[in-house]
């Protein structure tokens, strides 16, 4: 009877020993997974403000010609208006 008892109990701690390692492994696993998520999401978040910026300066870049353009028929116009 104590052999059999014994053995009974071995086998459950072998049992719950193997859980509790398979759990920490995957633990550890979501962990790492999480951390990569997290360093793609803030590389794309990265590339996303760079792209962003970029369009900013070319918005900011084509204003300034629309400006210029504006400027300058000002000028044209009014050098060659009549006086008055």
């Amino acid at each position: 009877m104590w052999k059999s008892t014994s053995r009974r109990w071995r086998l459950k701690f072998d049992f719950y020993a193997g859980a509790e390692r398979r759990l920490r492994d995957d633990l550890a696993a979501a962990e790492r997974r999480r951390e990569e998520d997290l360093e793609a999401a803030e590389r794309e978040s990265s590339a996303a403000i760079g792209g962003m910026a970029a369009k900013l300066r070319e918005s900011d870049d084509a204003a300034e010609a629309l400006r210029r353009e504006r400027d300058e028929l000002c000028r044209n116009h009014n050098s060659t208006a009549p006086s008055r």
